[in-house]
């Protein structure tokens, strides 16, 4: 049996890369946040991978500090900072609110 080759066409536009890390309680899934990501960064969100989760010095017993990679590509444009600076902000509200998380700086 002969597969079907399906093709999907390299984006011709740059992507935008963002690292972000959050301090979260250390009972908080990644994937929870990751879902979290998802629904906020809407279409120009294209890939999230987790690349650190570190507890210890620094953090309370009770933190862990999860940090992520998020691509950003529209496939019709070049996006502008502004466009990818208004989702980021979405997506940093949206996890600081439903996971009682804050960004960590360093």
């Amino acid at each position: 049996m002969v597969r079907e080759i399906k093709f999907k066409e390299l984006n011709k536009y740059p992507s935008v890369k963002k690292d972000v890390a959050f301090i979260v309680k250390k009972e908080t899934l990644s994937e929870d946040v990751k879902r979290i990501i998802r629904n906020a960064g809407g279409r120009l969100l294209t890939n999230i991978e987790v690349f650190d989760v570190y507890e210890g010095e620094n953090l309370e017993d009770s933190q862990k500090s999860i940090a992520y990679k998020l691509t950003f590509e529209d496939p019709t444009k070049t996006l502008t900072e502004e466009e990818v600076m208004m989702v980021f902000h979405n997506i940093v509200t949206e996890v600081c609110t439903k996971c009682e998380a804050t960004l960590r700086d360093k």
